[in-house]
């Protein structure tokens, strides 16, 4: 089995002790509910979904979150050193698909070595593919999910905050001297925390951006050490506007754009249902304006036949680079790259 973990803001289904979540937007979009998964070895079911307990009204006990216990966990694994990559999927997904996706994932990308956890956040997408009215649908549905996002991550920054305070103050206290210090120190920089968006989302963190800057202004903290945008339909401007994605950097210590320009699914999203040019297939606009923390790599010249949209699950060449960001390797040191000062970016190449 592959064990995964989710977000979600979709209708519970039942409403009030959910097992399952439908297609559909809860009837509080920005609500969040948390659990986790199991997907099969063959990764084409689901066999076990746990959903966190909540008890929110007043007068029935103590208030309980779903959050705190799934992010509990979650940093159990990361002060032993295991990574854990937040996915936000694209246009397209039922529930269950999203879990799958999720587990195909980390299939793919950890080892015995390297283990990873992944969590996703599942936003109501149609599961649809009918062509004008899903992805209108979904475009939608993103636009609120990414409110839903949006309080997910602050939530999820106060938790590892108040975490990070509390073992600073256990190494600092007469307690923690010596080799109990050294060990809590340890435990503050053990797992780090990626972000990776794929298709449509990266509208989805758009909407998760202004929906924190709504909540906290312009000062949005730093969450993640990692942040991809892998085959984004997003506006290739969309880092030049403080209401898109200007401010997405200030989230993460790097951020890697990988882009297609022979993604169909992205040029049809250009051509046919009236988008500006999209940052995952053409790349930035003004590639020169860019922060310095944001690095971009064109991946046309190693994408073929059906990876153009889905290379960072299927082609061994992306694969492997964005294993590599991961790992935290320099920009500057990754293989297989050759950086093209004309458009400030980095074309991938076969391995030498």
């Amino acid at each position: 089995m592959v064990e995964v973990f989710f977000g979600t803001n979709r209708n519970p289904i039942p409403a009030r002790a959910p097992r399952d979540f439908g297609d559909q937007l809860n009837n509080r979009g920005s609500f969040l509910r948390f659990g986790k998964a199991q997907v099969s070895d063959e990764l084409d079911s689901i066999t076990e979904i746990e959903v966190a307990p909540e008890r929110l009204r007043p007068g029935r006990g103590s208030q309980l979150l779903g959050s705190t216990a799934i992010f509990e966990e979650i940093r159990k694994r990361m002060r032993a050193g295991i990574d854990t990559v937040l996915f936000i999927h694209g246009f397209n997904y039922t529930f269950h698909e999203s879990l799958i996706d999720a587990a195909r994932l980390k299939r793919t990308y950890e080892t015995d070595d390297c283990p990873y956890t992944f969590f996703v956040f599942s936003w109501p997408s149609d599961g649809s593919l009918m062509p004008y009215i899903a992805y209108a649908n979904d475009r939608a549905d993103a636009r609120t999910s990414g409110t839903a996002l949006g309080r997910g991550l602050l939530t999820l920054g106060k938790f590892v905050q108040q975490v990070s305070a509390e073992l600073g103050q256990r190494a600092r206290s007469d307690l923690g001297r010596d080799a109990e210090a050294a060990r809590l120190r340890k435990e503050l920089c053990a797992g780090r925390l990626h972000l990776m968006a794929h298709s449509m989302g990266g509208y989805v963190l758009r909407h998760a951006v202004q929906g924190m800057r709504r909540e906290i202004g312009d000062d949005l903290p730093r969450l993640f050490d990692e942040i991809l945008l892998i085959a984004v339909d997003e506006d290739a401007d969309a880092f030049e506007y403080d209401h898109k994605l200007a401010l997405l950097p200030r989230l993460g210590r790097r951020v890697t754009v990988y882009h297609n320009r022979e993604d169909i699914p992205l040029a049809i999203s250009d051509m046919t249902k009236g988008n500006p040019d999209r940052l995952g297939a053409d790349g930035p606009t003004h590639p020169h304006l860019l922060p310095a923390k944001v690095s971009v790599v064109d991946c046309t010249d190693v994408v073929t036949g059906f990876q153009e949209h889905r290379y960072h699950k299927d082609n061994d060449i992306i694969v492997n680079d964005i294993l590599t960001v991961l790992l935290g390797e320099p920009t500057h040191l990754i293989k297989n790259r050759t950086y093209l000062l004309e458009t400030n970016s980095y074309r991938t190449r076969t391995e030498s």
